[in-house]
């Protein structure tokens, strides 16, 4: 689930980062610039602000989806659990996390 968490973080940085970086060439108008810019960040088609912004909105879902998923209803009890989420949680904050290894199964 923490990987889930890294992966989906990392392509959200990523979409984010190249939204920022074409925002400028998109925003010029200049075709020529922009194609190039676009296949030098390696993307296989000339990409509109549109679909830039879509795509860095669906990589927030699904990491939203992921921390969800990862803290559950204790959301409702600690808020403040999202924070340390996003980030990675701390080491003092693991212990927490891990199940304790005599709890039973009944």
């Amino acid at each position: 689930m923490l990987q889930e968490l890294r992966d989906a973080r990392g392509e959200h940085d990523t979409a984010a980062v190249l939204q920022g970086t074409l925002l400028p060439a998109l925003r010029s108008g200049n075709e020529p610039m922009i194609r190039s810019l676009s296949q030098a960040l390696g993307m296989q088609e000339v990409p509109t602000l549109e679909g830039l912004r879509r795509k860095v909105r669906e990589k927030l879902l699904i990491l939203t989806r992921i921390i969800w998923k990862l803290t559950g209803k204790i959301q409702y009890h600690f808020p403040e659990v999202i924070f340390f989420v996003g980030q990675g949680l701390p080491p003092d904050l693991g212990v927490l996390w891990r199940a304790r290894a005599d709890a039973r199964v009944v």
